[in-house]
C-alpha cells in the first residue's frame, strides 16, 4: 500500500518549466520517508502551494560522479499514486535533489 512519505509543499522547491523538474538541495529539504508500506522505498509527498494536491513521489535513481559521489537522488511519481494515474501530466514530473 502506498503510504503518506514526508510532505513538502512545492513553494520549497525551485520548478523548471522546460524540463518539468523539481529541484532542491538536500539541506533545504526534511529527510524522505517509507513510501510503502511493505518495501523500504524512500519518497517525499509533494503538496501542490497552488491547489492542494498530494502526489507521492518514490526514489528512483541515484546520480553519482566518476568518483561515485552522490550528485542527486531522482524522485519521481509513484506509479500507484491516485492522482499520478488519474492525470497523465503529472507522470512526467521529476524530483531532483541535490547532494550539497
Amino acid at each position: 500500500m502506498l503510504l503518506n512519505p514526508t510532505p513538502i509543499t512545492t513553494d520549497r522547491l525551485m520548478y523548471h518549466k522546460e524540463s518539468r523538474i523539481f529541484t532542491a538541495e538536500a539541506s533545504m529539504l526534511p529527510e524522505p520517508s517509507r513510501a510503502y508500506d511493505d518495501a523500504c522505498d524512500l519518497g517525499y509527498t509533494l503538496l501542490s502551494h497552488r491547489t492542494g494536491t498530494e502526489i507521492v513521489f518514490v526514489h528512483t535513481n541515484t546520480i553519482r560522479d566518476r568518483e561515485g559521489d552522490v550528485l542527486y537522488d531522482v524522485y519521481c511519481p509513484a506509479p500507484e499514486d491516485r492522482v499520478a494515474r488519474r492525470d497523465n501530466f503529472l507522470r512526467g514530473l521529476v524530483l531532483h535533489v541535490f547532494n550539497d
